[in-house]
């Protein structure tokens, strides 16, 4: 990550602190998917296929998804998304609102998307001591 990156969520950071980073961060990623849009997909395995190769564009790793019908919501495991230095929440984690919007909006680009539907994440470890980001789509 470059040094300009760094100091940019740096400085943004102390100007509009972690509300109004998330905000703007998600804002970014919903205008990301609006220049790199998706074609409809009509199944699942498609549409991660078709993120996967955006996500490939924009060096910014891979998704695997998956539906919990318990809880009744989209679940996107993300990894490889580039860390910056020791920004965001976990440290390193700062891009995870953009990513968050980027999904949001290539979601409610698909035939049938839930017009209310939020998105949540998270960043876990796994057993092989990297991180992803888990993020949930649904009521």
């Amino acid at each position: 990550m470059s040094l300009f990156l760094h100091e940019l969520a740096r400085s943004f950071d102390a100007q509009v602190g972690s509300v109004g980073r998330d905000r703007f961060l998600q804002d970014v990623g919903r205008q990301m998917a609006a220049r790199l849009g998706l074609p409809p997909c009509q199944t699942l395995e498609m549409l991660e296929m078709e993120m996967n190769a955006a996500l490939a564009l924009l060096e910014w790793g891979h998704v695997t998804l998956a539906v919990d019908t318990l809880d009744k919501k989209l679940v996107l495991r993300h990894g490889g998304l580039p860390l910056v230095g020791s920004m965001g929440d976990p440290p390193g984690w700062w891009l995870v609102p953009a990513l968050a919007g980027l999904y949001s909006a290539w979601l409610e680009q698909q035939p049938d998307s839930l017009s209310d539907a939020r998105m949540n994440w998270s960043v876990e470890k796994n057993s092989e001591a990297t991180h992803v980001v888990v993020l949930t789509y649904g009521h």
